[in-house]
């Protein structure tokens, strides 16, 4: 057993004061714990914890909005390659003189009217060329009608306006055959007699065009004709020329593409 001097208790008191401070310093030379990124970017990102307990759900920020379609315009087309199909039909009021059998010239004025499909094919921007093909008929007065089928073919140009309107005037120049019913006198009695009729034709068209839908076209205005027919009557082997010009309103409907 040792005994206790003056010594060894300073020894002592001296060990006691030395271990608070070398803890210390372990303490703080040893490694700080680091959180790690899944936590740092937990922190960040506040829906990161709902979105791992619901993994069906869709993120909002994932949903995609569709951007609005904007509206298609109608207006009449005026592209090069533009296609249209579709009818006309012209109601004309025409001054006509016709020769007579018995060398006379007869002048009267009569109803006109044609009627047939028209095709067409745009070949540069705005103009466009193409053919119609129908019938006529007109009431040729003194007893005379005429009726046959007709080819015109045509060209136009198109005046845009607003978007759904344009000016489009038209040439068309065309030929027609058919036959006419002729009253005549015969050793005192009137007979009925049929006869061939030919004839040209050249129109100018002062219409505007309105476009109704993207596919759908009417036209109206003006048709200006001008005509020259030769009509063989075969009883009297002779041909009687007729001409005539007329003041019409054309109706027209064409589909486009």
């Amino acid at each position: 057993m040792h005994r206790l001097t003056p010594t060894l208790l300073l020894s002592a008191l001296f060990t006691a004061m030395a271990a608070p401070s070398t803890a210390w310093a372990d303490a703080a030379s040893s490694p700080k714990p680091v959180a790690s990124p899944a936590r740092a970017g937990a922190a960040a990102d506040p829906f990161a914890d709902f979105e791992a307990a619901n993994p069906d759900v869709t993120p909002v920020s994932a949903i995609s909005v569709p951007a609005p379609v904007a509206s298609q315009e109608v207006a009449v087309p005026t592209r090069r390659g533009t296609l249209s199909f579709g009818g006309i039909a012209s109601f004309d009021y025409s001054g006509s003189n016709l020769d007579a059998l018995d060398g006379s010239s007869i002048s009267n004025s009569n109803f006109f009217a044609r009627a047939g499909g028209r095709g067409s094919y745009m070949i540069t921007d705005r103009f466009d060329i193409g053919g119609t093909l129908g019938i006529l008929w007109r009431d040729a007065g003194r007893g005379t009608s005429q009726s046959g089928g007709f080819l015109e073919l045509n060209a136009g140009y198109l005046v845009p306006l607003v978007p759904r309107a344009a000016f489009a005037p038209r040439v068309g120049l065309g030929f027609y055959r058919g036959g006419a019913e002729r009253d005549l006198v015969v050793a005192g009695n009137r007979a009925t007699e049929s006869t061939t009729v030919n004839g040209l034709t050249a129109t100018l068209y002062l219409m505007g065009a309105f476009q109704a839908s993207p596919s759908l076209q009417v036209r109206s205005g003006l048709a200006l004709t001008s005509l020259v027919g030769w009509e063989s009557v075969a009883s009297a082997d002779r041909t009687l020329s007729s001409t005539s010009f007329m003041v019409g309103i054309p109706i027209e409907i064409d589909w486009t593409r």
